[in-house]
């Protein structure tokens, strides 16, 4: 099983312009108008369907996942639980991280 990064699916992913948490969509537009050139929006889940581990993310990632729109990248937030797994062969796909 190697985890790897999936398209947006609506059955499964909030749509890039979620609104469910008012306080989260006001800093991502925000965001918008300050970093325009981002990805700026609800990141899609990554994986197998059927995952042994799941590890969930805390939004925002200010400078990681709302400016790659991939989850933990580019900042502090990932460093913790992307080094822990590293030695895990099922994620190869943090070789494929910028």
């Amino acid at each position: 099983m190697t985890a790897r990064f999936t398209p947006r699916r609506a059955d499964r992913d909030p749509p890039k312009d979620c609104g469910l948490c008012p306080r989260l969509a006001a800093f991502r537009e925000g965001n918008r108008a300050t970093f325009p050139d981002w990805y700026n929006g609800a990141v899609p889940a990554f994986g197998v369907a059927d995952p042994r581990l799941l590890v969930v993310g805390l939004a925002p990632g200010l400078k990681g996942a709302n400016r790659t729109g991939r989850p933990f990248t580019g900042d502090y937030a990932g460093a913790s639980p992307v080094g822990a797994m590293a030695p895990i062969p099922a994620m190869a796909w943090r070789s494929s991280i910028p």
